[in-house]
């Protein structure tokens, strides 16, 4: 028997809940702003340069944030009657008969995320199988692109700040188009996945050599900053853990794939679990095959479709996903990157 959807609109949409896939690779917290400008310090003898939740007094050098844009590709995204995650090895979607959302391109397809809009995934009405489905997996791309703009004003409330991006200065910094950073700090020439299949450099951006910075500041944002393909870089998510990495917790050194079930965090619906996948969906075996996230939900209350149930949102939380990531170096401050801290995801049908 099946349950037609005939007038499903697939919304992907923010909302306020703050939930991690991943623990965060860099230390940050939500930091004070005067209106919407983050306050800096820039005095010397002190290397951090923001006050935020995580280190009051300026304590800390990144902060969590909201992202303006957040671009994800999405493969698949289904409904399972039993556990499709298995620890440590490749999923089993064998019980995954709840198709919302297939895609054969190599690229997936691309979904551009903002704060209070809503977009939709599918081209098509959706048929789902009446059933109780217990688990569900999102699949989506592991090059995740970020546009995002930050003012900068000093811990005065008065005086702007003249923070140094890639080449330029000023209190406005933005990032760079098509540049590339990973989640663990790595660099190396190039990876490849589906959303970039000839390849993206990526960096570990540093402001030692400012070319490796992903953000630039001026005066201004640039004037075709409202380009709707312009200005993304991207965070490539080469290696997750439910911890430290290692014992010196350095990511860079250690590999790792998967993420176990974790506690409901704020709004998920259950359990979420997280794995690396190679373009076959097998587990990733290493940060150079490791092209797609496989993200896992085992819910408290499993999502019913019925003859009822006429709507299927997808709220898609990345309220704080992002850390704008700076430096200092005595009284010079930097804009260094924009890190993502990826998502959560919620499921809603709506009824008759």
């Amino acid at each position: 028997m099946k349950s037609s959807l005939s007038k499903l609109f697939f919304f992907i949409i923010f909302f306020s809940s703050v939930i991690f896939l991943f623990n965060s690779s860099s230390e940050a917290g939500e930091c004070a702003r005067t209106g919407t400008s983050l306050n800096i310090d820039q005095s010397s003898g002190n290397d951090n340069i923001v006050n935020g939740l995580e280190a009051s007094g300026y304590g800390q050098n990144n902060c969590v944030e909201e992202p303006l844009f957040y671009k994800v590709s999405f493969y698949k995204v289904l409904f399972c009657t039993r556990d499709p995650y298995i620890s440590d090895s490749s999923p089993d979607l064998s019980t995954c008969s709840g198709s919302v959302f297939e895609t054969t391109l190599s690229t997936g397809k691309e979904i551009i995320i903002q704060p209070g809009v809503s977009d939709d995934l599918l081209d098509e009405s959706l048929i789902l199988p009446v059933g109780i489905y217990p688990f569900a997996v999102v699949i989506v791309d592991n090059h995740i692109g970020l546009k995002h703009t930050e003012s900068y004003i000093d811990k005065d409330g008065s005086t702007a700040v003249a923070m140094r991006g890639a080449t330029g200065q000023g209190a406005v910094c933005y990032t760079r188009d098509g540049k590339a950073t990973t989640y663990t700090g790595t660099a190396a020439d190039t990876h490849t996945s589906g959303l970039h299949a000839s390849g993206l450099a990526f960096t570990a951006a540093t402001s030692s050599t400012r070319s490796t910075l992903t953000m630039e500041c001026g005066s201004a944002v640039p004037n075709d900053w409202s380009s709707a393909t312009k200005y993304f870089s991207y965070e490539i998510i080469d290696s997750i853990d439910n911890g430290a990495c290692d014992v010196a917790e350095n990511c860079s050194t250690t590999f790792n794939a998967f993420v176990d079930y974790e506690s409901d965090n704020n709004g998920v619906g259950g359990q979420a679990a997280s794995t690396l996948l190679q373009s076959d969906e097998t587990i990733a075996t290493q940060r150079s095959n490791a092209v797609k996230i496989g993200y896992f939900i085992n819910f408290t209350n499993p999502v019913d479709i019925n003859e009822d149930v006429n709507s299927l949102l997808l709220n898609f939380t990345t309220s704080t996903s992002i850390s704008v990531d700076h430096s200092k170096d005595n009284t010079t401050v930097y804009a260094v990157k924009v890190g993502a801290d990826p998502f959560g995801v919620q499921f809603i049908t709506g009824k008759k």
